[in-house]
């Protein structure tokens, strides 16, 4: 058989191994053989520099470490300039050929330069990678340890987060009305779901196993009610708008045993997160700071001596400049998707939905 004949014979046998790559890494971080041909050595940490118009490892400092096989999961650690805070994840990559690189699910053209330099490109992106030598130029995350408490059978509103008071977990469900529902991480009771006959009934914190303070779920979300569950009308509201000047949402809070603090969106200045801390009566202004720029902030929580943000897959510590102090990220057991955070003594507690609509809660436990 000639050469020219076995060209065809090597394509397909390429080929073959990228569909199945493809496809094998939405489901596991393990890809499969590859063919036994040369490769490009991407062993070993580098740093991560996009070019223009590229997204991957854009917005920070970003660094990849690939094991010595050719095939696997690389550590992604990326640090945003602008918040500090750090993205922690595993990419599945493959080392085809000598020109021919997978990663995270995107065919590269790879073009190395000696050792210590490797250039890689498809129609509309490229990245170089340089090699790190010495200290590692982005520290990993934190990690905790999880438990899930409990499991149920509803899902959570559109709105929903996570408050806590005392020992007792609060949050809406999906059901008919968004009811309030308690959880006592304590004794493992579920409380009675409570409905609020007022508009403002989704919650931002808790005051008390019946005082609450919640949004309507409506428009911007920019008016805020403090309410007994038993009882209406309210018995204090703002609007971010017109009583306090600001075009900002109100859409996660904690209280904190003295005032409230809420955390929203600045509508007329994107990628910039206000924190207030009002009242815990009247609902006027006390103070005002920003918090961890260009990140969106799924939730808020009170350690009792820092803020505490749920940004994706991690819970994000707050320093007193507003940037990350540090990056803990969620473990594997806790599988749907974050939507509440909450701190009750020396632990946190994350709300999760699952792609079926039950919600469930989590513990974790700092080491």
């Amino acid at each position: 058989m000639t050469n020219r004949q076995l060209r065809p014979l090597a394509r397909l046998s390429l080929l073959a191994a990228i569909v199945v790559l493809t496809v094998t890494a939405c489901s596991s971080p393990q890809p499969p053989p590859l063919p036994e041909e040369d490769a490009i050595a991407v062993e070993g940490l580098w740093l991560v520099e996009p070019g223009p118009g590229t997204f991957y490892g854009s917005g920070g400092t970003t660094t990849l470490e690939f094991g010595s096989a050719r095939s696997g999961s690389a550590t992604f650690l990326s640090r945003s300039d602008a918040s500090g805070v750090l993205t922690c994840e595993r990419h599945v990559y493959a080392a085809l050929t000598e020109n021919v690189l997978i990663l995270d699910g995107t065919h590269y053209e790879a073009q190395a330069s000696g050792d210590d330099l490797i250039e890689l490109g498809t129609d509309s992106e490229s990245i170089t990678l340089t090699r790190v030598t010495g200290s590692p130029l982005v520290e990993p995350c934190l990690e905790a340890e999880a438990t899930q408490l409990q499991s149920f059978t509803f899902g959570m509103g559109s709105w929903t987060t996570l408050t806590s008071f005392q020992s007792r977990l609060y949050f809406n469900t999906d059901e008919t009305g968004n009811p309030v529902v308690g959880y006592d991480t304590a004794t493992g009771v579920l409380g009675p779901k409570r409905l609020y006959a007022g508009s403002h009934d989704h919650l931002v914190a808790a005051r008390s196993d019946d005082e609450f303070y919640g949004h309507c779920a409506c428009g911007n979300i920019t008016s805020l009610e403090r309410f007994n569950i038993g009882t209406t009308p309210g018995l204090a509201t703002i609007s971010t708008t017109t009583d306090l000047g600001i075009f900002m949402s109100v859409e996660r809070g904690a209280f904190d045993g003295s005032s409230l603090i809420v955390s929203g969106r600045d509508y007329d200045n994107p990628g910039v997160n206000h924190v207030l801390t009002l009242h815990p009566d009247t609902l006027a202004l006390q103070s005002q700071r920003d918090v961890l720029p260009e990140t969106f902030m799924r939730d808020l929580a009170w350690t009792g001596t820092q803020l505490a943000a749920l940004v994706g897959r991690s819970i994000v510590l707050i320093g007193a400049d507003g940037l990350a102090e540090a990056t803990i990220e969620l473990p594997a057991e806790i599988v749907g998707f974050p939507r509440g955070l909450a701190v009750i003594g020396a632990n946190f507690y994350v709300l999760t939905e699952s792609d079926s609509d039950e919600a469930s809660v989590h513990e974790l436990t700092l080491p």
